[in-house]
């Protein structure tokens, strides 16, 4: 429970650092969120691990679930609402000697597929955007 905050936390550093835009928030948060996991509960028994990895992720997921009902971002939240489970069960493999290896391939194979998922069904046909960067790029500068 003390660490439910720690997906928000992440999903509004991510927002912060690249000014609300999805596309690049999504691959982003998948790794911060693997890596922070994976950090807390490296040296933690198995009972441990996948309650804080459930509480970890359930009030991210359901912010995200919830608002997406009241709005029409449902799209958006859609690949958060995927991935991001997919990222736990990952973390919690990597955490036991193992299956260590499964942990980073997949988490590579997650964050790709997730960058794609996400520019797919958002209907993005340019998967990098150079307005995006110009806009980025005006921001830093001042």
């Amino acid at each position: 429970m003390k660490n439910s905050l720690i997906g928000i936390g992440l999903y509004l550093l991510t927002g912060i650092v690249f000014y609300g835009y999805q596309g690049y928030m999504l691959p982003t948060f998948l790794l911060l969120m693997a890596m922070v996991s994976f950090l807390s509960f490296k040296k933690k028994e198995r009972k441990e691990v996948r309650s804080g990895l459930f509480w970890m992720n359930l009030p991210i997921l359901s912010l995200l679930f919830v608002t997406s009902l009241f709005t029409d971002s449902f799209v958006i939240a859609l690949p958060y609402l995927i991935f991001t489970p997919l990222v736990s069960i990952l973390v919690y493999y990597a955490i036991f000697p193992t299956k260590r290896i499964i942990f980073f391939g997949g988490i590579l194979i997650l964050i790709i597929a997730s960058f794609f998922a996400f520019n797919l069904i958002s209907g993005n046909t340019e998967a990098f955007d150079s307005s995006y960067w110009e806009t980025y790029s005006r921001l830093v500068k001042r």
